[in-house]
């Protein structure tokens, strides 16, 4: 079965997420899943250690003048990734982060949800939640299925794509 019809069959529909953090040269790799993964992206091996970490329930969209969308991504307040965070950002360069959607019949089949950098960080008790800022999400060509998960805008303002004239249906009441 392909990735697509898995992702959108009632039955089968049992989504796993990776989160590959890059930092300095050292990487750092977790899953949702309750077992590692061993994946293989852009001819690099990785293990996805199963950790506890959740990505928030949508992104959410910048300024009418921007191209930035956020993320959010918790984790232990223990966490490698987080613990960069802690005190004061780090110095030399941007954490980035991938976060791809994998299934558990075929985990080389893999496809990336969101691809950005670490912001802030902002621990409360014994959680880290990490703000990822997204570039440039609307440009990005979107499955039709998956078209409502990610789209918060209001319809047919200046970050919509729709235009009204296309779309709109007038009516008298």
């Amino acid at each position: 079965m392909s990735f697509n019809t898995i992702e959108t069959s009632v039955e089968n529909n049992n989504p796993i997420e990776l989160y590959l953090f890059s930092y300095n040269g050292n990487t750092y790799a977790y899953t949702s899943s309750t077992k590692n993964y061993s994946i293989t992206v852009d001819d690099t091996s990785y293990t996805f250690s199963a950790e506890y970490i959740e990505r928030g329930d949508s992104l959410k969209l910048g300024d009418s003048s921007g191209n930035k969308e956020t993320c959010i991504i918790t984790v232990p307040r223990n966490n490698n990734v987080a613990l960069l965070y802690q005190g004061a950002p780090p110095e030399q360069d941007a954490v980035s982060v991938i976060v791809a959607r994998i299934h558990g019949s075929d985990p080389n089949d893999y496809k990336i949800l969101v691809n950005g950098t670490v912001s802030q960080v902002h621990f409360t008790d014994s959680k880290a939640e990490m703000t990822i800022n997204v570039e440039n999400m609307l440009t990005k060509n979107i499955p039709r299925g998956s078209l409502s998960y990610y789209c918060q805008n209001c319809i047919y303002d200046s970050k919509c794509k729709l235009k009204e004239s296309d779309y709109g249906v007038r009516y008298v009441v």
